[in-house]
């Protein structure tokens, strides 16, 4: 089956600046990265400062603010006596490095929206019967955010819609509620707990950047732990909360679960992440930029495979075709993530460590009780809007060379990691609560805090007490 045309306007000057810039971003990123030119850093940033310009128009609300807000700190710092290239060095470094992963992610996301593959695994999650279908549904977010990442969350969101249906008699609508509830709780759960160890996430991207000694073998290894109880406590959760009134409703002999659509794309996630370990093995590269490298290679030969190889070359036009309404999409997660990081770095760096070091030394506070008041500082803060890809960046920045944190490193990023994907399933201002609120015509503050801020609330108690007994 040919790789479809995209459903969006791929022509149009906006669309063709947003490729070539993006273009210009990459190949900065990866000549500072790859080959150490000292070209590739500014040329990284002009690149990426042309891109948004050229997606303007199609930036969110927030996206904008955000790269106001970039573009006022890069007039800040350049009307300062500092030296501007020493500190813009980290903050365009980082930007650069994310615009790069974003894009790579988009390629993969483009192909997998258009593969039936994907389509018939949803479809299959949303027809499953009230008694498993939490359950399956949870596996299959799992399956789904790793290659979507949120775009897991508006197609499994608007087929949980789709299937729960709009009954007109009053036990039908009750049924409907509940049915739209529990799929939602399962998808959002398992969104927010894939962050822990998907190479694919960008809570990973950022903590194995800003820990370079950390491995994401030994950081995966940890979230999966995590995840496994996550999901358990939500599962059970959801048993003893289900509604027992409507249990005669249950299907006496429902059908067995087929699990035969999920292998192709378990494979494809094993090969996806196994090849960047490989690639990061021979190269020492890092395993992220491996990923980033690795990803586009995987992206082309999905789209070649259920295209037909025989059909490569059309393929491969398509998807050339398709490059600007790619990067045009890409500028809604790239202009808030990378401006959102640029600005968290340059804040970061701008910050008296040395006065702030200090300062958290002579407070009488044992290194657990500090990484859980912060960890509650960084919630609180997303009630207000400011999110956390600021809010741990700036975190990561302050804690990380902090003298009473020597020798807990790993539970600084697992911290702050642990409290940034648990904000992503209660907190109402943040995307993810956003879109699936959306998708299924509900307030967000009903799916983040009425439906889902028990659990969450649960969840960071459990980090807390895991801090309290480990350091």
């Amino acid at each position: 089956m040919p790789l479809s045309p995209t459903h969006r306007k791929a022509s149009g000057l906006g669309a063709i600046l947003a490729a070539i810039t993006l273009s210009i971003t990459i190949v900065g990123t990866l000549a500072h990265r790859l080959m150490e030119f000292d070209f590739g850093l500014p040329l990284a940033g002009i690149g990426l400062a042309l891109y948004l310009l050229a997606c303007w128009q199609e930036l969110p609300l927030n996206g904008k603010a955000l790269t106001i807000a970039a573009y006022l700190g890069f007039a800040v710092l350049l009307g300062s006596d500092k030296s501007l290239m020493a500190e813009l060095q980290d903050p365009l470094a980082r930007a650069g490095y994310f615009a790069l992963f974003l894009g790579a992610l988009a390629l993969l996301r483009e192909v997998a929206t258009q593969s039936p593959m994907i389509e018939r695994c949803g479809q299959v999650l949303i027809d499953q019967p009230p008694p498993r279908r939490y359950l399956t549904l949870t596996f299959g977010s799992l399956v789904m955010t790793f290659l979507l990442n949120m775009g897991a969350i508006t197609l499994l969101g608007t087929m949980v819609m789709r299937g729960s249906g709009t009954p007109k008699d009053p036990l039908g609508r009750e049924v409907a509620v509940i049915r739209r509830k529990r799929m939602t709780l399962a998808l959002l759960r398992a969104f927010c707990t894939t962050p822990l160890w998907s190479p694919t996430s960008i809570i990973m991207a950022v903590m194995l950047t800003a820990f370079t000694d950390l491995s994401w073998d030994r950081l995966a290894s940890i979230g999966i732990s995590a995840t496994v109880a996550a999901l358990a406590a939500g599962f059970i959760l959801d048993r003893v909360t289900r509604p027992k009134h409507l249990s005669h409703l249950l299907p006496k002999t429902p059908q067995p679960f087929d699990i035969t659509p999920f292998l192709p794309l378990t494979l494809l996630i094993a090969v996806l992440t196994l090849g960047a370990y490989g690639l990061n093995a021979l190269t020492q590269w890092g395993f992220v930029l491996c990923l980033i490298l690795w990803v586009p290679v995987i992206a082309v030969t999905w789209a070649v495979i259920q295209s037909g190889v025989e059909q490569t070359p059309e393929t491969i036009k398509t998807l050339i075709r398709k490059t600007p309404a790619i990067s045009l999409e890409a500028s809604h997660e790239i202009a808030v993530i990378a401006c959102a990081v640029f600005l968290g770095s340059l804040i970061a760096s701008s910050i008296d460590m040395t006065a702030t070091s200090a300062f958290l030394e002579n407070l009488p506070v044992s290194p657990a009780i500090l990484l859980i008041a912060v960890s509650w500082i960084i919630v609180g803060l997303s009630f207000t809007g400011i999110g956390p890809m600021i809010t741990v960046i700036i975190a990561v920045g302050v804690l990380k060379d902090l003298p009473l944190l020597a020798g807990h490193q790993e539970a600084l990023a697992l911290s702050l990691a642990g409290t940034w994907a648990i904000i992503l399933g209660f907190a109402p201002l943040i995307a993810p609560v956003r879109l699936a609120a959306r998708a299924i015509e509900t307030s967000p503050h009903t799916v983040g805090i009425s439906w889902n801020g028990f659990f969450s609330f649960l969840a960071l108690l459990a980090l807390n007490g895991a801090l309290l007994v480990t350091l």
